[in-house]
């Protein structure tokens, strides 16, 4: 981990500390290409293959996991949230809530949209 992220993460309670870390791993077996870095004035945790694809963002409770393109990828599961004209996300409370595989295969339409521009499978 890095030291800016684990700074970052320093600021919430262990639980919200755990589930970024959680979703830290997921995306980067995920897209183990995408770029991360810590967003300082936003307080998130960015990722970038072409461009800015997905963001984890901790916060007091929770944390997001949002995707940029999120309302142009697939949702087969019906769980992500709209989050704004072409975001979506999805939102945890608890660790037991990231289904790794799901989530998994979520991150990996995201890094395929950002690369090409679609999605040749449907995951």
């Amino acid at each position: 981990m890095t030291v800016e992220v684990e700074e970052l993460l320093a600021e919430y309670d262990e639980k919200v500390a755990r589930m970024a870390r959680a979703l830290r791993a997921v995306v980067g077996t995920a897209a183990p290409d995408a770029e991360e870095a810590v967003q300082e004035g936003w307080a998130t945790i960015g990722y970038r293959i072409e461009r800015h694809f997905l963001t984890i963002a901790p916060r007091d409770g929770f944390v997001r996991l949002r995707f940029e393109a999120g309302l142009e990828l697939p949702d087969p599961d019906r769980i992500l949230e709209p989050g704004g004209k072409r975001c979506a996300r999805l939102v945890f409370r608890n660790p037991d809530d990231i289904d790794w595989l799901q989530i998994t295969r979520y991150v990996q339409n995201a890094a395929e949209f950002d690369r090409w521009g679609e999605i040749e499978r449907v995951a």
